[in-house]
């Protein structure tokens, strides 16, 4: 952990390298007082799911108690040897006042320091216009500048988690409520995927929904995303379908697997392989007990995981999948925005020409 400079008399900002015990500490100050940070800002998914360093920035009282932080990975950049990209992941409203504003300086100076950074992107998931424009006015002072396109959506479909679990249902619609109504008529049971010896029949279920929308499909993690939601189950739940009455690999159908990020949880992965005996829809369970578990974590709003304009009918290869989220909701907002600095102009416009040379020596072969 490497302290810095007091920043307007009121925070201390500290870089913790890697999780430890003070990162841990600063987590615990956080969820205390209700300001969690999200789920990949965490030292567990630093532990489980980073295969590059990761860095807690973090903004702490006069009592050392902490107020806001984030966590980024730092990976490095083949365009330029030695040299390291540093990003975040769905940031978000813990960030939004002024600890959060020393969180973001001090991590602005950080790469200012480092010679060898070449870029710095966050992104935010955030639920109004107003908390937008508050980490906005922040970034664009620090020299950020916001991507008309970013790695993450913008757009997405919102389930509001208030009132009673009954409540939550009836907004969802007709078609829906009824085919939760009967998926458990089928020979199919729902329960936590804990065991990783499933990790090689997830691969090849999520690999079969990928060629059935035309996606570029990569292996997934799932032995750490297992550990990770045995570990803290109330962030992290990898749930499946399974034939009833067997556990062995084959036997798992579908699965869908969300994650928590303070007040609000999101659906991150799902897929399903086709079963001619089986007449239930798969998706609908699994999204709903993704929902539920929210809803008993204490989240305010569940975040679909982005919505495309497109349906079933329109070529959209992501048309199907947004039509099945429509049926839990049709509130569409913009919560997705990423920020871009670059500390190192020159070293960054040295990369990039590089970049476009692979590119184009790549062409010719």
């Amino acid at each position: 952990m490497q302290p810095l400079s007091p920043v307007s008399g009121h925070w201390t900002s500290r870089i913790h390298r890697g999780p430890g015990a003070t990162w841990e500490r600063a987590e615990a100050d956080l969820d205390q007082a209700c300001r969690p940070v999200p789920l990949p800002s965490r030292a567990v998914w630093a532990r489980h799911l980073r295969h590059a360093h990761a860095w807690l920035v973090s903004a702490h009282d006069s009592a050392g108690r902490c107020d806001a932080a984030l966590a980024v990975e730092v990976e490095p950049t083949r365009a330029l040897p030695g040299h390291r990209l540093l990003r975040a992941h769905h940031l978000g409203s813990a960030l939004v006042g002024d600890a959060g504003d020393v969180v973001l300086s001090a991590l602005r100076d950080l790469s200012v320091s480092a010679p060898r950074i070449l870029r710095v992107n966050l992104e935010f998931i955030l639920r109004t216009p107003a908390e937008h424009e508050r980490v906005g006015r922040t970034l664009r002072t620090l020299g950020f500048r916001r991507l008309d396109e970013g790695r993450n959506y913008r757009d997405t479909l919102v389930i509001g988690l208030g009132g009673s679990e009954e409540d939550v249902l009836r907004s969802f619609s007709t078609t829906t409520r009824r085919d939760l109504r009967h998926w458990s008529d089928g020979p199919v049971t729902l329960r936590p995927i804990v065991d990783a010896r499933y990790a090689d029949r997830l691969n090849a279920i999520s690999r079969e929904t990928f060629a059935r929308t035309g996606g570029d499909w990569e292996p997934r993690p799932w032995p750490e995303r297992i550990r990770l939601g045995i570990e803290r189950p109330e962030l992290s739940r990898l749930v499946g379908l399974f034939r009833e009455g067997r556990d062995d690999p084959e036997s798992l159908l579908a699965y869908a697997w969300g994650c928590v990020h303070g007040d609000f949880a999101h659906y991150d992965d799902a897929g399903s392989t086709r079963a001619e005996d089986i007449r239930v829809s798969m998706a609908y369970p699994l999204m709903w007990d993704l929902v539920r578990w929210a809803r008993r974590g204490g989240c305010a709003w569940f975040d679909m995981g982005g919505v495309t304009d497109g349906t079933t009918e329109s070529g959209d290869p992501r048309g199907g999948i947004s039509d099945f989220k429509r049926r839990f909701s049709k509130e569409v907002a913009a919560v997705g925005a990423e920020w871009e600095f670059e500390p190192h102009p020159r070293r960054a416009r040295l990369a990039r020409g590089l970049r476009q040379a692979a590119a184009v020596l790549g062409t010719r072969r």
